[in-house]
């Protein structure tokens, strides 16, 4: 239920993040690199979490399960505090600011969305699940089954999803910059084939 209520949320600030970080560009030159920044976010945050986990868990030892596990979360606020100063100061986006004056607002945007555009919500929704899922498994999940199951030390894990999540925030910055050289839609569509590929060469485990 949690999981559930943080999708949502997520999923209006990730993407009026976005939306907001690719209205301020000033061109289509720098379009893909400037609205990249939202998702950059991701992987440094999963770096910064699992970096502090690992820290104190090298810090409280055996006692990790008892309190040691606790002081990430207190230190979140400091994020929160961050996140807070930021949002009480940003700026509305000329578009939306030129949007407003010529009165072309929505009274009610979600609503409008859902009524105008159901088939393309069901269409995302989907095309993110098979996105998220996934991260989920290797980057949550991943920690009881792996030291439970599989008897992997935790540390190993923390220090597995630390890499993967350094590759993840250069691998996001340079398919944005790619975006911008040969354009989103070539990018996109060099991502299909090479995943219909990748698709195509699996074989069945015999």
């Amino acid at each position: 239920m949690l999981r559930f209520v943080q999708g949502i949320g997520v999923g209006g600030e990730w993407g009026g993040s976005v939306l907001m970080s690719m209205e301020w560009a000033r061109g289509d030159k720098h379009r893909g690199f400037i609205a990249s920044w939202p998702q950059f976010g991701v992987p440094c945050g999963l770096f910064l979490a699992n970096l502090a986990v690992l820290a104190f868990s090298q810090m409280s030892g055996e006692q990790f399960l008892a309190w040691g596990w606790r002081v990430p979360f207190f230190l979140s606020l400091i994020l929160i505090a961050v996140g807070l100063y930021i949002r009480l100061g940003i700026l509305e986006t000329p578009i939306f600011r030129r949007l407003v004056a010529e009165r072309k607002i929505e009274r009610a945007p979600m609503l409008a969305v859902i009524t105008q555009q159901p088939k393309e919500i069901v269409l995302s929704a989907l095309a993110r699940m098979a996105e998220q899922a996934p991260f989920y498994i290797f980057t949550a999940f991943v920690f009881s089954y792996g030291s439970g199951t599989l008897k992997i030390s935790r540390d190993f894990l923390l220090f597995a999803v630390l890499t993967a999540s350094l590759l993840s925030s250069s691998r996001s910055r340079c398919s944005a910059i790619l975006s911008d050289r040969i354009g989103r839609k070539k990018c996109t569509c060099w991502a299909r084939r090479r995943s219909a590929h990748s698709a195509s060469s699996i074989r069945p485990a015999r």
